[in-house]
């Protein structure tokens, strides 16, 4: 079984297992490669995880504001054309 620990206030998990255990349960895979295959690139990985790393996972949450996004340097226009991409790729009319 793997440890890993949840900030609570920060919203992060974090592995506190050892690498090698982490590494043959995740496989080749990170955290990273995790986000981009279920669609978390470029402004929407932003808007959501403010921090990704090979052992962590930090959540920014899911009820932000404009104002919480344009603070945290998220390019406003651009996440909305990329979600727009997201919602055609994966919902087709």
């Amino acid at each position: 079984m793997h440890k890993f620990y949840i900030s609570r206030r920060r919203k992060c998990v974090q592995f506190i297992g050892y690498l090698s255990d982490i590494q043959e349960a995740m496989g080749d895979k990170t955290f990273f490669k995790i986000l981009n295959a279920l669609g978390f690139k470029g402004e929407i990985k932003r808007a959501f995880f403010y921090k990704v790393d090979a052992r962590t996972l930090c959540y920014r949450g899911d009820n932000l504001t404009i104002q919480q996004l344009k603070d945290a340097g998220i390019n406003i226009k651009l996440l909305v054309k990329q979600l727009e991409a997201a919602d055609a790729k994966y919902n087709p009319v």
